[in-house]
């Protein structure tokens, strides 16, 4: 067992260290994208795919050691700690069948995660990322990854990672070193924006846009095709995205500019 762990918790070492914190109608063909615009895309999906995966790794690995399965607060939080302080900005916390949450800055939560339209997935001993909430603990806009904790064929409870979306979009915008003239966002399955370079527009939903049919219909489009390119028309403009969909998350990630 005194084994075990200890390669639990070397395993854990590696993985922290490896991580480095509408359409128009009878419109005019669709403007040439630029090699650059591609790159852009392509760093954006890679790296946020990159930071996701490889929190969802430590998060396994974590749940695989005697502390996690002990469903003990005091003896999982040191490890949950290490976690906070080398990855990615969230609250990082375990959750108990019953919906009952400790977090790592804040201890005991007064209020339940049992109502959580994850909560019944990874409580049934399945994995969840990419879920957008609302943070019950910091009331902030988060995305959801998740570890079921089994000991034995029992779910003692599992591990919850909120990553804060705006400073993740922030983050993301400065180590792509996106252009002035360039933005870009992502959209879950359902049209809520997950990402944005932008961060005031993230959790809005695409009904958000209907003010824009043209906006509307363009991410409709993104959200029936894996990937591509849509030009519509806004402010008398015409612009034109790329997308292509996160194998990881599911997202809908698009990169257009502003003139």
């Amino acid at each position: 067992m005194r084994k075990r762990n200890v390669i639990c918790a070397f395993m854990c070492a590696v993985l922290i260290a490896s991580c480095v914190l509408v359409p128009c109608s009878a419109r005019p063909p669709e403007p040439e994208l630029t090699v650059d615009a591609r790159l852009v895309l392509s760093a954006l999906v890679s790296l946020t795919d990159s930071h996701l995966s490889r929190l969802i790794d430590i998060m396994t690995v974590m749940a695989e050691s005697s502390e996690m399965k002990s469903g003990d607060w005091e003896q999982m939080r040191p490890m949950l700690t290490t976690l906070k302080h080398e990855h990615l900005p969230g609250v990082y916390c375990f959750v108990k069948p019953d919906g009952s949450y400790h977090t790592v800055s804040r201890g005991k939560q007064l209020k339940s995660l049992a109502n959580r339209g994850y909560f019944s997935k990874v409580m049934s001993g399945q994995p969840v990322i990419g879920d957008l909430v609302v943070s019950k603990s910091t009331e902030k806009k988060v995305t959801v990854a998740t570890a079921p904790i089994k000991r034995g064929d029992t779910i003692v409870g599992a591990l919850i990672v909120s990553v804060f979306l705006e400073e993740f979009s922030n983050y993301l915008t400065k180590a792509i070193k996106l252009p002035e003239n360039v933005y870009f966002f992502a959209l879950d399955d359902g049209g809520r924006i997950a990402l944005h370079s932008d961060v005031t527009m993230i959790l809005k939903s695409r009904e958000f846009h209907q003010v824009s049919n043209a906006v509307y219909l363009a991410m409709e489009k993104m959200l029936k095709e894996d990937e591509g390119s849509v030009t519509f028309e806004q402010h008398g403009i015409a612009r034109t995205v790329i997308f292509t969909t996160s194998p990881l998350t599911g997202w809908h990630f698009a990169v257009g500019t502003t003139n």
